[in-house]
C-alpha cells in the first residue's frame, strides 16, 4: 500500500514540474508581444475645449467631437488651487453624451478649472488640457470665453433660462455644438449606465440624479445637428422626467414610437409629442427644435418654467403648439412667426409679458389663437382681423391698450368681452353720449349701426378701419371728455375746439402717441394738461390757460 502512495506522489511531482517548465517556456514569447496588447488602449486627447461664463454661477462648456464617436464623455471641474475630483461618481463630475455641457451651482466670482476626456467601450482618451476661468457673478459683466477659437465670431443664440429668466449668447461656438440639459450642480451626484455593446450611433442612456432643488436646474440644448433621440433625452432631463406621472420606455433602447407620448411616422421620425398633464417641471429645452418633422407639440397643464424657446421656430412642420397652463415667463418669441404651417397656438394661462409680436401676423393659417390670462401689454393687435381662418380667439386677462375691431366680436365674443377693451365703435359711442350727441349740430350716422365709422360725420379711418381723425369743431358739444377716447390709439387729429366742453382733460389722452394735431381751445376745460400732450406738433393748449399735470 505504501509503495502505491509513493508512486502516486512521484507522478504528481513530475506533473507539476512539467507544467512549470511549460510556463517558463512561454514567458519569453509573452514578453515580446506589443505593448498595445497588454495595456488599455490610449486615444488622443479631446481638442478645442471652450469654456464660457455668461451668467452667475454657470459655466457653458463645449469641445470638438472626435472622429471616432465615444459612448460618452467624462467632464470634471474643480476650483483653481484644488485637485480635480478623484472619485468618478462624486461632485465635480458629469457624463454627457454630446460635446457640450452646462455646469450650474458654482460659486460666483471664483476661478474654476475644467477638463474632459472621451470614454469608449474598453478604453478612454487622454485628458484635455485644463481650462481656467472665473465664474460670472451677479454684480459683474459676463466673463469672456476661455480659449475661444480665433477668427470672426459666430454668435449662436441659445435659450438658457436661469430661474425662469433671460437668455445667453454663445460666441464662437461650432455650429453643431449642443448643451446637455440638467447639468449636475456642484453638490449633485451623476449616475451613468453604458450600453452593453457599441453601436454606430451610440444611444445615450445617461441619467442624472437630481435633488429637489435641482428640479429647477436650467440649461439648454441648442437646436442643431443632434439626433431626434438626443432631443427627446434633452426633454426628459430638462422637464424633470424622473418625476413624470407616465414615462413608459423613456431613455430605453426601444423605438421612439414606443416612448410614452411620442408618435412617429413610418420612417421612425417623431411627428407628435403629447405630454399634457404629466407632472412636467423644469423648462422646455431649445433642443426640441431638432425634431424636423414634429407636427404636434402638447405640454399643457404642467409646471414648466422659463421662457418659450425661440428654437421652436425651427419646427417648420408644426401645426399645433399647445403650452397653456404652465408657468412660462418672458416675452413671446417673434421667431414663432416663421411657423407658417401653424393652425393652433395656445400659450394661455402662463406668466408671459410684453406685447404680442407683430411677426405672428404671418401665421395666416391660424384657426385657434389663445393667449388669455398672461401679463401681456401693448396695443391691441389689429392684424388679428386679417387672419381669415381664425375661429377661436382668447385674449382676456391681459393688459392691452387701444380698441379692437368690431369684426372680432363674432369670432369669440364671450372671451373678448372680458378683455375690457372697447371696440373703436364703442369708444366713439361713449364719446357721443358723454358730449351730448343728441344736441350736436351735425351727428350724421353716429347712431347708425349699419354705417361704417368712416361714414360718421367728422370721423376718418385708415384702410383697416382704425379711427385716425375726429373733427367736430363748433358742433355744440357739451359735457365732458370720456377716458375711453384714449383707446383710439391710432388717432392723429382731434379737433373739438369752439364747443362747450367742461371738466378736465383725461390723462388717458396722453396715450395717444400718434397724435399730431390737438385743438381743444374755446371750451371751458379745467384742471391740468397731461404733460405728454404738450409735445403734440400742432396744438392750442396754451389758449386754455392751464398748468401741466405734475
Amino acid at each position: 500500500m505504501l509503495k502505491k502512495n509513493q508512486i502516486r506522489l512521484a507522478l504528481f511531482v513530475l506533473g507539476a514540474w512539467l507544467v512549470l517548465a511549460a510556463v517558463m517556456a512561454v514567458l519569453p514569447s509573452l514578453s515580446s508581444l506589443p505593448d498595445t496588447e497588454l495595456v488599455e488602449d490610449s486615444r488622443q486627447a479631446i481638442s478645442g475645449l471652450r469654456v464660457n461664463s455668461s451668467r452667475p454661477g454657470v459655466l457653458e462648456v463645449s469641445w470638438d467631437a472626435p472622429a471616432d464617436p465615444p459612448l460618452e464623455y467624462r467632464l470634471i471641474w474643480a476650483r483653481v488651487g484644488e485637485s480635480f475630483p478623484a472619485r468618478s461618481d462624486g461632485p465635480g463630475n458629469a457624463y454627457p453624451t454630446i460635446p457640450s455641457y452646462v455646469i450650474t451651482g458654482l460659486d460666483q466670482g471664483v476661478r474654476y478649472k475644467v477638463r474632459v476626456r472621451a470614454l469608449y467601450e474598453s478604453s478612454e482618451s487622454d485628458w484635455s488640457d485644463p481650462i481656467e476661468i472665473a465664474v460670472a457673478s451677479s454684480s459683474v459683466a459676463p466673463a469672456a470665453s476661455a480659449n475661444a477659437p480665433t477668427g470672426p465670431p459666430r454668435n449662436l443664440k441659445a435659450e438658457v433660462p436661469h430661474n425662469g429668466v433671460s437668455e445667453s449668447e454663445f460666441s464662437d461656438v461650432e455650429a453643431n455644438t449642443v448643451a446637455m440639459p440638467a447639468a449636475p450642480s456642484a453638490g449633485s451626484t451623476p449616475k451613468r449606465s453604458l450600453s452593453a455593446a457599441p453601436t454606430a450611433s451610440p444611444i445615450p442612456t445617461v441619467t442624472t440624479a437630481l435633488s429637489a432643488t435641482r428640479a429647477q436646474s436650467l440649461g439648454s440644448v441648442l437646436p442643431g445637428s443632434i439626433s431626434e433621440r438626443d432631443a427627446l433625452v434633452a426633454v426628459y432631463h430638462a422637464a424633470g422626467g424622473e418625476n413624470w406621472a407616465q414615462d413608459g420606455n423613456w431613455l430605453t433602447d426601444e423605438p421612439l414610437g414606443s416612448w410614452r407620448g411620442v408618435t412617429t411616422d413610418g420612417n421612425g421620425s417623431v411627428i407628435e409629442l403629447e405630454l399634457n398633464r404629466n407632472l412636467l417641471s423644469g423648462y422646455i429645452p431649445a433642443g426640441l427644435g431638432s425634431l424636423p418633422n414634429l407636427r404636434v407639440l402638447r405640454m399643457s397643464g404642467n409646471n414648466l418654467e422659463g421662457t418659450v424657446p425661440a428654437g421652436l421656430s425651427n419646427l417648420s412642420a408644426l401645426t399645433n403648439l399647445e403650452l397653456d397652463d404652465n408657468n412660462l415667463s418672458g416675452s413671446i418669441p417673434a421667431e414663432l412667426g416663421n411657423l407658417s404651417n401653424l393652425t393652433w397656438l395656445d400659450l394661455s394661462g402662463n406668466d408671459l409679458s410684453g406685447p404680442i409680436p407683430t411677426e405672428l401676423s404671418q401665421l395666416t393659417r391660424l384657426t385657434v389663437f389663445a393667449l388669455s390670462d398672461n401679463g401681456l401689454t401693448g396695443k391691441f393687435p389689429w392684424w388679428l382681423d386679417e387672419l381669415d381662418d381664425l375661429l377661436i380667439l382668447h385674449l382676456s386677462g391681459n393688459q392691452f391698450t387701444g380698441c379692437m375691431p368690431a369684426d372680432l366680436l363674432s369670432i369669440w365674443i364671450e372671451d373678448l368681452s372680458r378683455t375690457r377693451l372697447p371696440t373703436c365703435r364703442e369708444a366713439l359711442i361713449t364719446f357721443y353720449f358723454a358730449t351730448g350727441g343728441a344736441q350736436w349740430e351735425n351727428s350724421t350716422n353716429w347712431r347708425d349701426s349699419a354705417a361704417s365709422l368712416a361714414q360718421w360725420f367728422g370721423v376718418k379711418t385708415d384702410d383697416d378701419g382704425r379711427v385716425t381723425t375726429i373733427e367736430l369743431p363748433e358742433n355744440r358739444l357739451v359735457g365732458t371728455l370720456p377716458p375711453r377716447l384714449g383707446a383710439l390709439n391710432h388717432l392723429e387729429i382731434l379737433d373739438l375746439s369752439g364747443n362747450e366742453l367742461v371738466g378736465s382733460i383725461p390723462p388717458e389722452l396722453g396715450n395717444l402717441t400718434n397724435l399730431s394735431t390737438l385743438y381743444l381751445g374755446g371750451n371751458r376745460l379745467t384742471g391740468c394738461v397731461p404733460a405728454s400732450l404738450r409735445d403734440v406738433e400742432n396744438n392750442d393748449l396754451n389758449s386754455l390757460g392751464l398748468d401741466d399735470c405734475q
